[in-house]
């Protein structure tokens, strides 16, 4: 009996393992069916290995060829001073200096620019110039500046009209005769100039005594002052100069006579071709002033009336022509136009 019970539970348990494996037991709840599985060899997932970063290895710069440059040296132009005696072929830095070496007949031409001194001519027979005493700018870029020392020029030794100042603004003189020009017993000749802004005592811009001669022709003689007589010229003691086709204007004799032209001491001047305008005189002659002992010639030897002018009534548009020169807006008697504005005689 007991063999028999042994034997049923093992068929059983053949009968339950047999349903299991050929699937013809159900369950309950059925069980999920396993996935198919894949035909053919697995593609293995590929393994992405990390490119490592490289570090760039540094580029040299390779060093530059340095190409060798060959600057050609300068050429140094060798300095040439600014004054040159043409007759000698020499050069010097200032006109005194070359006065001081020049000798009878020589000429010497000065470069345009400021000369700070103080010039005499030393009796010589000579030409000083600038490079075109006729070309306005030209005359005013050649300076002689006199830095209040003293005349800017003087001729006081006996020179004739051989001796010759052309071409020239001569300013800031002072002295007490001749603050821009001083002319003692000689007979320059003194052309193309501007004479400006000099003062003296006597003859602010020229200042001509004790028997010269000088022939001034030409020049722009403006913005000079005297303290006493004389604001653009003052001729004293037996002088004759030849003052011809000059501009004479802004002048001032401040306490005294002769805005323009101051003439005493038996002075027989030739004015002739002028222009005389905006001179003054304190006292009188704005123009000119003559004195008792002197006379005044014209370009034919003739004298001058002694009459105060303009008279009445003789001008026209303001300007008053006597001899031949050209009068207007001088004043005297502190700012008056006057008879004898224009030209006082003694």
């Amino acid at each position: 009996m007991k063999n028999s019970r042994k034997v049923f539970v093992v068929f059983l348990l053949l009968v339950l393992l047999s349903g299991c494996r050929s699937g013809s037991l159900s369950s309950p709840q059925s069980s999920p069916s396993p996935p198919p599985e894949a035909t053919g060899s697995p593609t293995p997932t590929p393994t992405v290995t990390p490119t490592p970063t490289s570090t760039p290895t540094p580029t040299s710069t390779p060093a530059p060829t340095i190409t060798p440059v060959f600057t050609p040296l300068l050429t140094l132009t060798p300095f040439t001073p600014p004054v040159r005696n043409l007759t000698q072929n020499t050069s010097y830095s200032t006109i005194q200096a070359a006065i001081n070496e020049a000798r009878n007949g020589d000429e010497i031409v000065v470069s345009p620019g400021t000369y700070r001194e103080n010039i005499s001519f030393q009796g010589k027979k000579i030409t000083l110039r600038s490079t075109a005493p006729g070309d306005p700018s030209v005359v005013a870029s050649t300076i002689i500046d006199g830095r209040s020392a003293g005349a800017v020029v003087t001729f006081s030794n006996g020179e004739t009209r051989e001796a010759v100042l052309a071409g020239f603004t001569i300013r800031n003189g002072s002295s007490s005769y001749g603050g821009g020009i001083y002319i003692f017993s000689a007979s320059p000749n003194i052309t193309g100039n501007t004479v400006q802004n000099n003062s003296a005592g006597y003859g602010g811009g020229i200042a001509v005594y004790h028997h010269s001669s000088p022939t001034i022709t030409g020049n722009v003689i403006k913005g000079n002052s005297a303290y006493d007589a004389g604001g653009g010229i003052w001729i004293y003691g037996n002088s004759s100069p030849t003052t011809i086709g000059n501009t004479i204007e802004q002048n001032s004799a401040r306490f005294g006579d002769g805005g323009g032209i101051f003439i005493y001491d038996n002075s027989s001047p030739t004015i002739t071709g002028n222009t005389f305008r905006n001179n003054a005189a304190r006292r009188y002659g704005g123009g000119i002033w003559v004195g008792s002992t002197a006379f005044v010639k014209d370009s034919h030897n003739t004298p001058w009336l002694r009459l105060n002018c303009p008279p009445s009534g003789r001008e026209t548009n303001g300007v008053w022509v006597y001899r031949d020169n050209a009068f207007s807006a001088n004043t005297h008697e502190n700012g008056l136009e006057s008879a004898g504005c224009h030209v006082y005689f003694d």
